[in-house]
């Protein structure tokens, strides 16, 4: 079933990540550095009943058009299962600072109305398609809390630079470690105003040929 396994990823030549069933933990040999270097998260795997990928179309991967089909008619169920994780998880929740990673340009959309009008986020979606001057402000306008959360599908994997991210939703599945590992880093910079990452993983029951652990 999902999650169950652990693995160890190594970030850079001092900082290694563990991860375990909804359980993170940071390791590193020389504390010091890791301190300096990341923040400390904690990583929770959702159970979002009525998300189920087990029948969904597979080759050698999941089918995006497929996948993003599949998870905007379940939004009902990623919807309450965000609403109940921030309920539970973020104490103040106009705190949140927040990416989204999603399927595809329509997931995106999708995700950023739900979240703003079922969760009380101010989300807005951001895609290739967005103009460079529109993503810039955007990035500005996360900092300042214009907006709480940018759902995105690949722009912010790597290269971009925003240590004021505090939480992740990760709303799609990957199997690709170095992906994975990317998006988490989104958030792992160190912040004056952040003392931890909160990561929400909300892909539900995955198809039975997905195993991440096999691309680790």
């Amino acid at each position: 079933s999902q999650g169950e396994f652990m693995f160890t990823k190594n970030f850079n030549s001092k900082v290694s990540c563990t991860f375990r069933r909804e359980a993170s933990a940071l390791v590193a040999p020389d504390s010091t550095i890791a301190q300096q270097v990341l923040v400390p998260f904690r990583y929770f795997m959702l159970d979002v009943d009525g998300v189920d990928l087990r029948d969904a179309a597979w080759r050698g991967g999941y089918v995006d058009a497929d996948l993003s089909t599949r998870l905007i008619t379940a939004a009902e169920c990623w919807v309450r299962a965000t609403v109940k994780a921030l309920a539970d998880r973020i104490a103040r929740p106009e705190t949140v600072r927040a990416l989204a990673f999603c399927v595809d340009k329509a997931h995106a959309r999708v995700v950023a109305e739900r979240l703003t009008r079922d969760a009380g986020l101010k989300a807005r979606a951001l895609t290739d398609e967005t103009p460079r001057e529109d993503r810039l402000r955007a990035k500005d306008d996360l900092r300042e809390g214009v907006v709480q959360v940018l759902c995105v599908v690949d722009l912010f994997n790597e290269g971009v630079d925003i240590p004021d991210v505090n939480t992740l939703f990760l709303y799609r599945p990957t199997e690709s470690s170095t992906v994975f590992l990317q998006q988490l880093g989104r958030g792992l910079r160190r912040h004056p105003t952040k003392d931890m990452l909160t990561v929400f993983d909300l892909t539900g029951r995955q198809h039975p040929s997905f195993r991440a652990d096999r691309n680790l």
